[in-house]
């Protein structure tokens, strides 16, 4: 039986990394059930204006409801909507894809594209792993550990929380993937100097 509902609809959605209880004290008010958005403002049922302080965790970092975004999503929702890049390309992919690597100044020379830092994180990881096990240098083939900062987030899938270091998500989640060892932030080094 389902102990809370959103105007009439039954609440069955799990909030990811949300504690449910607290989540559901301030269910009525507070920026809990967010409505709609603007610049970089975010609105509760009521009406009631919050600030979007990270930024719909960090995808929203150029504010909502800039027209020139609407239009462009528009056009292209109406040209092609989606395409994967699975053995195959689009347009807009290698135009973005050319454009990242002008931004960088012409440092790399290939991109991957995801839908989210989780799905990047994991690429990334599986990416360098598979370097090292293809290396024509044997000594690189077990070559798979990965150094991340203690306490840090790179997201909510299986290899992007095993970066954290975290016994909250080893104890939530554990085990998880090995071959991860952290090390404190630089700005922890500078504060116990």
């Amino acid at each position: 039986m389902v102990k809370h509902v959103y105007q009439g609809v039954p609440y069955h959605l799990w909030n990811a990394e949300t504690d449910m209880e607290k989540f559901f004290k301030y269910f009525d008010y507070g920026p809990a059930i967010v409505t709609r958005a603007k610049g970089p403002y975010v609105y509760n049922q009521r009406g009631k204006q919050f600030i979007n302080s990270n930024s719909g965790l960090w995808n929203v970092a150029i504010s909502y409801g800039r027209e020139e975004l609407v239009e462009a999503a528009c056009k292209q929702m109406q040209e092609l909507p989606y395409a994967s890049s699975w053995s195959q390309a689009h347009p807009r992919a290698i135009e973005l894809a050319a454009k990242l690597v002008e931004i960088c100044g012409n440092h790399y020379q290939h991109v991957v594209l995801g839908s989210n830092g989780s799905e990047v994180v994991e690429a990334a990881i599986k990416m360098v792993r598979e370097y090292f096990s293809l290396s024509q240098d044997t000594k690189n083939h077990n070559r798979y550990k990965i150094i991340s900062l203690e306490g840090s987030y790179h997201g909510f899938s299986y290899g992007a929380i095993s970066t954290a270091g975290s016994e909250v998500i080893d104890h939530q989640f554990g085990p998880l993937v090995p071959g991860f060892k952290q090390i404190a932030p630089p700005l922890l080094l500078q504060l116990s100097i």
